[in-house]
């Protein structure tokens, strides 16, 4: 009846394990996370459904690609909010104190980046605020996102994606999710609710 239905076992053929299990499709070097199960949590998770109004907003206030914010969110968090990374990297979208000092408005210079990023919606804005500075930047999605994780510094250094094993498997997980949102067609629905 269109409803998914969870089981910690292969109840009968119509189950398929969300870890990653037999789907032709192999996991991501370097990455824990199976593509697969990240494009069903992006689907069908309360948690990222729950994002899905803030991830619009900021998208649209700072003209980035709403998928491409939830590829981000998925790959870097899960969709867990209080995340916080052995490096300290913050909240959803696992970003470092340091970098939104940089990226802070004057207003929003005696903030606390430590706290208020675990805070999902200043999280979110503050990813989409830097996604579009290395937008304008790069131009091209992978390189934003090879910035996004290993630095423009390297990324320019480079000439293109980084021979880093970790930035590589990221790239690619993040831009698997992201054309799997814009393919299922979220796009038209997005710009509807924009108007």
């Amino acid at each position: 009846q269109g409803r998914p239905q969870f089981a910690d076992h292969q109840v009968d053929a119509r189950y398929e394990r969300l870890d990653g299990g037999p789907s032709g499709v192999d996991p991501v070097s370097g990455k824990r996370d199976h593509p697969r199960s990240l494009a069903l949590a992006l689907e069908i998770s309360p948690k990222a459904l729950a994002l899905r109004n803030w991830v619009r907003q900021s998208a649209s206030e700072h003209g980035v690609d709403a998928e491409l914010l939830m590829a981000v969110i998925a790959t870097e968090s899960g969709f867990e909010p209080g995340l916080v990374s052995p490096r300290g990297a913050v909240g959803l979208m696992q970003i470092m104190p340091e970098a939104a000092q940089d990226h802070a408005r004057a207003e929003e210079r005696d903030i606390d980046w430590r706290q208020r990023l675990k805070d999902p919606r200043w999280n979110i804005d503050m990813g989409a605020r830097i996604l579009a500075r290395l937008q304008q930047r790069f131009g091209r999605v992978d390189l934003v996102v090879a910035a996004w994780n290993a630095g423009a510094g390297k990324v320019r250094r480079a000439g293109g994606v980084p021979q880093i094993q970790e930035t590589q498997a990221h790239v690619l997980m993040v831009l698997e999710l992201y054309w799997a949102q814009l393919q299922r067609g979220d796009r038209p629905a997005l710009a509807r609710s924009a108007r």
